[in-house]
């Protein structure tokens, strides 16, 4: 089979909330309204995705799988009010905050040796740029005089004891005077590796 990419890219679970069809999730929306039970769409939304991501890999078939590497990654941290702990629902999507910045990466195919597993060292979605480049050996493609901020995870996929890529990360948004301008004009943040003790907290819904 010839080399194939696909890039699919879901919007949901985003505002506004609504119920996705009743086969593809479990919740149990009757009698409840958007508006008032917020949280059970929100769930119902990213069952429906998982679903669906289910229903396209088992379709593409084990053979096909076997072969076939696999990149999930979230944009931005949950909406404000549907953040929980230990991330705080005030400084969720649009912030500089953990519950902003922090989110899923899944990596799975041929370049996994060791499956199941997390890895701690610190990443950002910048880096699938060069992952891809060298999962497909194309890195010659990028011209000598392109400079670029991202760094292969591969690294990563082939050893369990690989030691950090990166020192820090970096991330900014600039979004002048529009929502959400959590600073009126956006904010940047660098992050290293140093790790703040997660503290429960009651969150107002």
């Amino acid at each position: 089979q010839a080399p194939w990419v696909c890039y699919l890219a879901y919007t949901a679970p985003h505002l506004p909330f609504e119920a996705p069809p009743s086969h593809l999730h479990t919740q149990n929306l009757a009698g409840k309204s958007p508006s008032r039970d917020a949280r059970d769409f929100y769930k119902s939304m990213i069952e429906a995705m998982d679903s669906e991501i289910g229903r396209l890999l088992a379709t593409l078939g084990p053979t096909v799988m076997a072969n076939t590497h696999v990149l999930f990654a979230g944009d931005n941290g949950s909406v404000q009010r549907m953040a929980i702990a230990p991330f705080n629902g005030n400084k969720a999507k649009g912030s500089p905050y953990e519950g902003g910045l922090n989110v899923p990466l899944i990596v799975g195919g041929p370049a996994v040796t060791v499956p199941g597993r997390e890895e701690a060292a610190l990443t950002t979605t910048v880096d699938l740029f060069a992952t891809v480049l060298e999962m497909v050996g194309a890195q010659s493609a990028l011209p000598e005089w392109v400079a670029t901020d991202s760094v292969s995870l591969l690294p990563y996929l082939a050893s369990t004891t690989q030691q950090p890529l990166r020192a820090y990360v970096y991330s900014e948004e600039f979004t002048g005077n529009v929502w959400p301008a959590p600073n009126q004009n956006g904010h940047a943040v660098v992050r290293d590796a140093r790790v703040q003790p997660a503290v429960p907290q009651s969150l107002p819904y």
